[in-house]
C-alpha cells in the first residue's frame, strides 16, 4: 500500500492522499449487505446508527476520514478474502453450477530398482465434463498428449461405459444397485472432494494473492475438521469462482521442486512401484455450454463389447475386510473407515516394499479383493467400510479405534438391516451378533 505521510500543510492534501492510497489498492467490487451488517457489528459508523447524532454534529478531521475508509476497506477485504464466509460464498456458487468444465494433472513417482533406486515423474492429463443431473464424461491423455481412454457416466441410471481406444476395447459397467444410495450425491468424484472441502473444510492459512492465466486471484489453504487432508485453492477476488485447485497442498508436494526425473520411464527399467504425488485442477469454467450429445453410452461399432454388473458389498465382505484392515495395521483397528492404503505413511511403506517381501494380507489390500468373483465387488473389497456407510447411513457406526483383534467383548461397528429390528454388531473376534437398539454398546 502506498505510504501515506503526515506532513502534508492542508488538511485537504491529508485526505487526497488518503483517499489516493486506498484507491491505488485492489479491491473487490463495493461489499453486499451481509457485509455491511458486519462492518456495523464492528462498530465502524453507520448514517441511522447509535451515536449518528454526535457524528454528524461535528466535522470529521481529515486524518479520521481517512482511518475509517481504510478501516472500511481493510474489513471488507478480511471478511471477503478469508475465513468461512470466503468458503461459504464459493461453495454456493459451485453448487449452483449446472456445467463444470475442467481439466487436471496428475503427478505420479515410479521407483526404479537399484542402490540408489532411480525415480521417475509421470504427469497425466485429463479433461472433465459435468453436466447436471449427473451425466459426466473424461478424457485421460498421456504425457505426449495423445488420449487413450474416454469415460462416461450416467449416474442416475448407474451406467459407465469406458473406451479404451488403443485397443479398441468398451466396457460398459452397470452400478445402478449403488445409485439408489446415491442419489442425494450432486457431484461426480472428480468434484465431490471439492465440494466436500469447501463445505466441512476451514481456512488454515492465507496464501495472499497473485495472478494465474490473467485472473487476480486469493489463495487460501483448507483443512479438513479431522486436519488429516489439506488443500489449496485460490479463487477469483471479483466472481468468487474456483480457478485452481490442488491436493495436496503446495507445501507437501510442488511439481516446480520435484527431485523426481522427468518421464517417460525407459523401456527396459526394473520398476518397483508407483505412488500418486498429487493432482491440480485448472481450467475450471462454471455453466460452460456442454452438448448432451457426448454422453452417449452406446460404443463405437468397431469396439469390442465388455459387459459388468457390480454388486454392493455383504456382511461377509464387511468382516473379510475389517480383518485384512487389522492385519495390515499390525492386529489392531483404528478410527479410520478408509483403507488403510488411504494413509500416506502407510501407502509409502506398501509402496516401498517389493512384493516378494509383502505380507499375504498387504497383497490382498494391494490386489482390492479377497477372492476373484470379488472384482465384481462396487468400490472394492477396499471401500467395504465406505460402502455401508453409504448404504445404511442412518444406522451405521464404527468405532474401532484401539481395539485388538480377537478381542471377543468390545464392538467394532454395527448396523441395522433394512426392515430389521435388532441391529447387526460385529465384535472384535469379527464374531457378528443381533443387539436391539436399546442394549447397544456405548458410543465412544
Amino acid at each position: 500500500m502506498t505510504r501515506l505521510h503526515a506532513d502534508h500543510d492542508s488538511e485537504s492534501a491529508v485526505l487526497d492522499a488518503a483517499v489516493a492510497a486506498v484507491l491505488a489498492e485492489e479491491v473487490p467490487p463495493g461489499p453486499p449487505p451481509f457485509v455491511l451488517d458486519k462492518l456495523a457489528e464492528r462498530g465502524l459508523p453507520s448514517r441511522g446508527g447509535p451515536g449518528s447524532r454526535r457524528w454528524g454534529a461535528r466535522v470529521m478531521s481529515a486524518g479520521l476520514a481517512a482511518a475509517v475508509l481504510l478501516c472500511g476497506v481493510l474489513a471488507w477485504q478480511a471478511l471477503g478474502t478469508s475465513g468461512s464466509i470466503a468458503l461459504a460464498d464459493v461453495a454456493q456458487d459451485f453448487r449452483r453450477a449446472r456445467n463444470i468444465q475442467f481439466r487436471s494433472v496428475g503427478y505420479v513417482h515410479v521407483r526404479g530398482e537399484g542402490d540408489p533406486a532411480p525415480l521417475w515423474r509421470q504427469v497425466s492429463y485429463t479433461e472433465h465434463n459435468y453436466r447436471a443431473p449427473g451425466l459426466y464424461r473424461m478424457v485421460n491423455f498421456g504425457a505426449d498428449g495423445v488420449p487413450w481412454q474416454i469415460v462416461t457416466e450416467d449416474a442416475p441410471r448407474g451406467l459407465k461405459l469406458e473406451l479404451r481406444l488403443s485397443e479398441k476395447k468398451a466396457i460398459l459397467t452397470d452400478e445402478s444397485c449403488a445409485a439408489p444410495f446415491q442419489a442425494h450425491q450432486q457431484f461426480p468424484s472428480a468434484l465431490r472432494q471439492i465440494e466436500e472441502m469447501l463445505e466441512r473444510g476451514k481456512v488454515r492459512k492465507d496464501l495472499g494473492t497473485r495472478e494465474i492465466d490473467g485472473r487476480r486471484v486469493i489463495g487460501l489453504r483448507v483443512s479438513t475438521e479431522a486436519g488429516n487432508e489439506e488443500a489449496d485453492f485460490w479463487i477469483d477476488r471479483k466472481t468468487r469462482q474456483i480457478v485452481r485447485y490442488q491436493n495436496p497442498t503446495a507445501e507437501v508436494y510442488d511439481p516446480e521442486t520435484d527431485p523426481a526425473s522427468p518421464g517417460p520411464v525407459p523401456p527396459d527399467a526394473k520398476t518397483a512401484g508407483t505412488e500418486l504425488k498429487g493432482s491440480i485442477v485448472t481450467d475450471i469454467v462454471y455453466d460452460a455450454p456442454l452438448d448432451v450429445a457426448q454422453y452417449v453410452l452406446t460404443p463405437p461399432e468397431e469396439y469390442q463389447l465388455e459387459q459388468t454388473r457390480y454388486r454392493m458389498p455383504t456382511e461377509k465382505d464387511l468382516v473379510e475386510w475389517l480383518e485384512v484392515f487389522a492385519r495390515v495395521r499390525g492386529g489392531t483397528f483404528t478410527d479410520d473407515e478408509n483403507s488403510p492404503a488411504s494413509d500416506p505413511l502407510m501407502a509409502d511403506r506398501l509402496w516401498k516394499t517389493p512384493e516378494a517381501e509383502q505380507t499375504e494380507w498387504e497383497k490382498t489390500l494391494q490386489r482390492g479383493y479377497v477372492r476373484q468373483e470379488e472384482v465384481s465387488l462396487w468400490g472394492s473389497g477396499r471401500s467395504v467400510l465406505v460402502g455401508f456407510w453409504t448404504m445404511y447411513r442412518g444406522s451405521w457406526h464404527y468405532q474401532g479405534k484401539g481395539v485388538r483383534l480377537g478381542d471377543t467383548a468390545t464392538a467394532v461397528c454395527w448396523y441395522r438391516p433394512a426392515g430389521a429390528a435388532d441391529y447387526r454388531v460385529v465384535y472384535g473376534d469379527l464374531s457378528v451378533r443381533d443387539v436391539p437398539a436399546e442394549k447397544l454398546p456405548n458410543r465412544r
